[in-house]
This record gives structure tokens, sequence and C-alpha cells, in this order.
């Protein structure tokens, strides 16, 4: 589930409340928790592989939980001005409205009402409405209340990525499907068929004559109101994907591409390049005409790119505080400022100096691949762009990430774990990364692991460390101890010795000395004093696509699989299937509570928690689910964790973390209908 290569082999598995925070003078950042409310029965959301009580293992509804949502909003798509508010739409952490004055802000999620939490359009309109193109649809917000618009309201298609109001107040989304019209009452659909370049659409624009540009991806058309016209790389276009349009003060258009940029006036083009001009780099995502007439090109790893007709100048990460090199979106204010969207927050500029707007209190992206606590209450989160260390969690937060810049061997971190002297190992795409508290320290093949493509770690009690790879085995580090890695010694695992399978991917030691590894394909491997024992589907194990694998507290195995889970006890298994009432079976992580409670977290379908009532019969079972619908942010939980306070840290793959506290009020338990 770490690599796009092993999604393919496991078949699918890849690669809410509202939650405002709030930046207080002192630094310190507030998070108002949201109880989640008891519906009606009438409004609870139906299971469709619930079973009646009386017939079996039922699925109940969650309790009132306190759930706290941390998403990292600081991969900016779009921006638009409200006065001195700014609202930003992101990457996947939903809508930041930020207070320019005073760096306060508010995150507005799914629950909130967006569609989605990619948001790559925003507008507001004359009356203050502000509409955000998603990933799911469009979502209206008038201040107080929501409404989304979907192609079940006209829409073109639902993958929304552009936006604009145009002079008659009417909004205009380009999306994957075509153009949609929305003038407040009814919807008008512009696709190939009625001139369009084509149905996928990037960017819009009105110019001064009222004429609508539409980028494409295959060349830009123009609207008159009443025909298209196209223009594609044979009349001048430097490359057909347009992804941002512009005018100046003198009335040229400017189209942003992803191979340069293209100037257009009187029938006339002008291309630049990285080739004849200083522009920073070819892949353009924005495009804006400042008050002095300066052109702007927002760039994908070059950053921002100024021309004023004669010269050049870009501002980078090296020669400025831009908050990355990839800036999505850029907007001017009354006051000349210039602000920039990018995948690293928000960015001022007015020419003397530079302030920037990031949100402080998310992990480091919001796809969530492991997380962990360690002896001393700290939570650690594994992600796609590095590890974030949280402490504080039992009162605020403080927050502290790290990746390639600090030492770690890859960003992208798929297991993670702590040894006896609370060192943080962590399991990357590039090798080992050892983390001592003030810094890190890698470990690569070039000092005897098998491999450096890793998906998983574990430290058994007598310290050694080991690590599963996607393809090679296992390796296993007897560290000494030493700052030099000379003394180390490596000893390697594969089929050939033993193990089920040598796609590793989770890793679990035992109190009794066994290490257990979970594989893909090749069922379940323990080692115990020298030898080998695997366990497949014909000892019990619901699949041989192991996705993760723990230890309770009595010496009990749990695995997750892309069939259901199972548990290991006194030498049998005990599987939970959709047969045995699990409501679904593509499980691919598993956690255990203070109580003992084991908790499931799927591929689509959110998350669930089985209360074992202890007899050998599973009709007296019961299970709960958390979906979107009722507490999470997305559907995919790859991470759970326990914390002090009997917390419940979930990690979502694209939905950041979400913190679950025991109910303040315990409801009884009502199975569906």
């Amino acid at each position: 589930m770490f690599t796009k290569d092993l999604s393919k082999s496991i078949k699918q598995l890849p690669g809410f409340g509202k939650a405002r925070r709030t930046l207080c003078a002192a630094g310190a950042i507030i998070v108002v928790i949201i109880l989640a409310a008891l519906v009606p029965a009438a409004a609870m959301p139906r299971a469709s592989s619930a079973i009646p009580a009386e017939a079996g293992p039922a699925i109940v509804r969650p309790e009132a939980m306190r759930w706290v949502s941390y998403l990292n909003g600081d991969r900016v798509n779009a921006l638009a001005f409200e006065g001195t508010r700014l609202w930003a739409g992101t990457e996947d952490g939903g809508v930041i409205a930020w207070d320019t004055a005073t760096g306060d802000y508010e995150q507005y999620l799914i629950t909130d009402g967006l569609a989605s939490d990619v948001v790559n359009a925003v507008v507001v309109d004359g009356a203050g409405d502000k509409w955000f193109g998603t990933w799911e649809g469009v979502s209206r917000f008038d201040g107080q209340s929501w409404r989304i618009y979907t192609t079940a309201d006209g829409l073109a298609d639902n993958h929304v990525y552009a936006a604009i109001l145009d002079n008659a107040g009417r909004i205009w989304f380009g999306a994957q499907g075509g153009i949609s019209i929305y003038d407040g009452h009814a919807w008008t659909t512009y696709r190939v068929a009625d001139g369009l370049a084509h149905d996928h659409v990037w960017a819009l624009f009105q110019d001064r004559s009222g004429h609508i540009w539409a980028g494409t991806e295959d060349g830009v058309s123009v609207f008159d109101g009443a025909t298209w016209t196209s223009y594609r790389e044979a009349d001048g276009l430097v490359s057909k994907t347009v992804l941002a349009i512009a005018e100046d003060a003198v009335g040229h258009l400017w189209f942003g591409t992803r191979a340069g940029v293209s100037e257009f006036h009187n029938g006339t083009w002008t291309n630049y390049t990285t080739a004849n001009s200083g522009l920073a780099a070819n892949w353009i995502l924005s495009i804006l005409v400042d008050g002095q007439g300066d052109r702007w090109f927002g760039t994908d790893g070059g950053g921002a790119s100024k021309f004023n007709g004669t010269t050049w100048r870009t501002f980078t990460r090296g020669n400025s505080t831009l908050g990355s090199n990839s800036v999505g979106a850029m907007i001017a204010d009354g006051a000349g400022h210039i602000w920039f969207g990018t995948t690293g927050g928000i960015s001022a500029h007015d020419e003397i100096a530079w302030s920037d707007l990031l949100l402080t209190d998310g992990p480091a992206c919001n796809h969530i691949n492991t997380m962990m606590a360690d002896s001393k209450g700290v939570l650690w989160v594994g992600s796609d762009t590095g590890v974030t260390r949280i402490t504080g969690l039992d009162a605020i937060p403080t927050w502290r990430s790290y990746g390639e810049a600090d030492g770690l061997p890859s960003a992208w971190v798929r297991r993670l774990a702590v040894d006896a002297g609370d060192d943080l190992w962590a399991a990357t795409a590039g090798g080992v990364g050892r983390f001592d508290g003030n810094s890190w320290d890698a470990f690569t093949t070039a000092d005897g692991l098998i491999s450096n493509d890793l998906l998983s770690v574990a430290v058994d009690p007598s310290g050694r460390k080991w690590f599963g790879t996607n393809g090679n085995g296992v390796s296993q580090l007897d560290d000494r101890g030493t700052a030099s890695h000379g003394d180390d010694v490596w000893t390697t695992y594969s089929t050939a010795q033993g193990l089920g399978g040598n796609i590793v991917i989770a890793i679990a030691a035992a109190p009794d000395g066994s290490v257990w590894f979970a594989t893909l394909g090749g069922g379940l491997s323990s080692l115990k004093d020298g030898a080998w024992t695997t366990y497949t589907v014909a000892d019990g194990l619901p699949s041989n696509d192991v996705t993760q694998v723990i230890v309770d507290r009595v010496g009990g195995v749990w695995i997750s699989t892309m069939a259901g889970a199972a548990r290991f006890s006194a030498g049998v298994w005990t599987a939970y299937t959709v047969a045995d009432g699990l409501p679904s079976g593509d499980i691919i992580s598993v956690g255990l509570d203070r109580q003992g409670r084991a908790w499931f977290g799927t591929l689509a379908h959110g998350l669930y928690r089985l209360e074992d009532r202890g007899t050998p019969d599973k009709a007296d079972d019961r299970w709960t689910d958390f979906t979107p619908t009722n507490a999470l942010l997305q559907s995919q939980v790859r991470a759970l964790t326990t914390g002090p306070g009997d917390i419940l840290w979930v990690g979502a793959y694209g939905g950041g973390i979400n913190r679950m506290t025991p109910p303040l009020i315990f409801f009884p338990m009502i199975p569906h209908r």
C-alpha cells in the first residue's frame, strides 16, 4: 500500500466535525473540539452488510465522541480576496480563510459543507457568496450555510479545476467534462460538440471585451457570446495544454502551458521558454498582471518569474522566503502586495519585504502512512513527505516536521518504530532513518541493508532492528550503538530461509522473542529461536495478502488482510470476515485501544471497531463503523495508534489525522434496522 507497483500487486490497495483553528497573539494554537451529534435513526447511514441483532453480529452506531481533525492546508491551488480576508483553496486541506491583517485563520473541511477537501478554484461573487470548485463538485458558502452542486444539478463534471465570475454575475466552471455556467437559476454547458477545443478545461478568463477564454488539454478556445474559436500548436501556441490565462494592461493575452508561455495579440503569437528568455521553468501553473503592468508567471518547480516587457527576474526559495518553488496561484491586493499560493503555504511580497501565512498545526502532508506513540507520550507520524513529531498530546499539541533536508534518506516514510532508548527508526523509500532526538542518521545498502526500498520496521525485545523490503525479504540490524556503522552486523532473510514472501509490508515483535512478518502473497511468517513458521489461507488466514500485524498485551497476534482480519491465540486462528459480520473485507490496518478493543482501518470504507464479547459464538459481536458521514475526513485509513488519555489517533491517506477521545456520554448501542 505504499508504492504504485505494490498497489497493483494487491489489486486496489494504493499508492469531521469542523475544526477551526485560530492563531493567537501569543502564538499558541487553540483547537475548538466539536462533539459529534447523535442523529435520529432515520438520518443514520445504512450499512449494506449490517446483520440484524437477532440474526448475528450487528453494526451499531458510533457513540457521541469528540473528534478533532488536523489537515495540512499549505498546498495552495487557488486564492480569492473578500476585503482583507484571503480565501485559499488547498490540495487536500479544504479551504483556509485567512485574516491578512492578523494572521488568524479558519479551516473548512468536508463536514462543513465542502464537496471535497481538494479545492482547485475559489470565487467570491457580488453578494459575498464564496464558490469553491472541488474534486467532487462545487460548494457555495454564504457565510452561514453550504450548498453542493454536482452533475445531478447540471454541472458538466464533478472534477472542477477552474472558476470565474463574468461581467453579468454568472459563475463559469471549467471541469474535466466541459464548461458549465450558472446564472443563479439554470445551468448551461459547453463541450467539444459545441465548439470547445477539448472537454478537459484547466483555466478560464474573461478579457476586457467580455470574451471568455478557456485553457484546455488541447489548445485554447475563445467564446464571443455565440461561437467558439480555438487555437492550437499549429496556430502558434507553444503547447496544447493551457493551464493559466491573463491579460495585460495593453490588451495582450498570456497563456501558461506545460512547455512555456505564449503571448497573443492581433493574431500574432510570441512564445517564451527557458531556452529563449529568463523564464524560470516551462511548466506554468499561474499568471498574474500586477498594478504596474508586470507579468508574473508561477511555475512548477522554478518559483515565480516577473517580466516587465524587457527584463526578467525570478523569486525562488533560494533568494526569497517564497513558500516553495511550485506556485499554483497568485493574486494582488489593493495595497500592491502580491500573494503567492505555493505548495509550502502563502507568501506575500511588496517589493521590499516578504511575509508568510503558514499553518503550524498539522502533519507534513495529509497522506498518512503510519503513526505511533512512544514511551514519553510523543506521537510520530510518517507521511508521503516526511516525519512529523507531535508533543503536548493531552493539551495544546506542538508540531515539528522533518524531511530530506533534515537528514531523512527519503521523505516517503512507510513505517516507524521506537527502540528502548526512544530513538526513532523510519523505514523509507530510500533507506533507514534514525532520529536520536537531535539529528538524523541514515542506513542504506552501502551499510549492509539488502534494499533501500523499505516498507516496514520493528524493534524486538533484544534491541535488534528488522526492516521489511519491497521484494527483497528482510534485513536484520544488530546495531552496536556506536556512531560508526562499521561495527554493525546485518543479516538477510528471504523465502530461501523460510520467509513466506519477499514483500514484507509489516513486522511485529512479541514479548516471547518471536518476530512476525506480514507479507503480500505469502501469508504471515514468524521467526522464533531460529525456526520459521508460515501461516496461510490453509491455516485459517482470510487472505495471503497480509497488510498489517500487531501483538496485543497478552501475546495474541492480530492481522489485517484484503479479505478480512484475524487473531491468533493459543495456536488457534479466529477470522473476522464479511461472512462473520465485518462490514467490508478491505482491511489495511489494525490497532488496539486501552480497553483491548480492536479497530480496523479499511481501503475505502473508513474505520471499524470490534467489541468481542469473549464467547466462541460471533453472533454476539458488535461492530461500530466510523466514516466520513459521521466522523472521519477520508475513507482510507492506514494508521491507528493510541496515546495518552485513551485518545485514538487515526491516520487517513489524503485525509490527514483524526483525533478521537472517549465519549463524554455513553449512549446505548442501537443496531441498524
